[in-house]
């Protein structure tokens, strides 16, 4: 699809977890129809080693997917890897590794369904600043 723009903010739960929200948006034009796809949903993240920047990701939450008429909306499973690399104080600047999938929802055209049961997955890598 190509780049995409995500936003979270979240807080410390224990030493080695934090815990947040996220959002995420992508689109392009293909044979002239705009496709976007969008997420959102609650995520987590396990430092393993609280003294490297290694950390694992999971989340839960929600995939909607528009082109022009068809519409598809499905719970979002995200399971990932990211590391972090300290700037200075408490920032961070980090790159990440994800997948999101989701299956068994209706891909939709006015209201009616077209193709039952339809998966939807995403490969993203991302950059970031942040507070550790």
């Amino acid at each position: 699809m190509g780049p995409a723009l995500g936003f979270g903010i979240g807080t410390r739960a224990a030493h080695n977890v934090r815990v947040g929200l996220d959002g995420s948006y992508a689109t392009t034009t293909a044979d002239g129809t705009r496709e976007s796809i969008y997420g959102a949903g609650v995520v987590a993240e396990l430092h393993p080693r609280p003294a490297s920047g290694l950390h694992l990701i999971g989340g839960l939450g929600w995939a909607g997917y528009r082109a022009g008429d068809f519409t598809y909306d499905a719970v979002r499973l995200r399971l990932g890897a990211g590391w972090d690399l300290p700037l200075g104080g408490s920032w961070v600047v980090g790159n990440r590794l994800t997948y999101d999938s989701s299956a068994f929802a209706s891909l939709r055209t006015n209201g009616e369904s077209v193709i039952p049961s339809v998966g939807l997955g995403t490969v993203q890598f991302g950059m970031y600043v942040g507070r550790r």
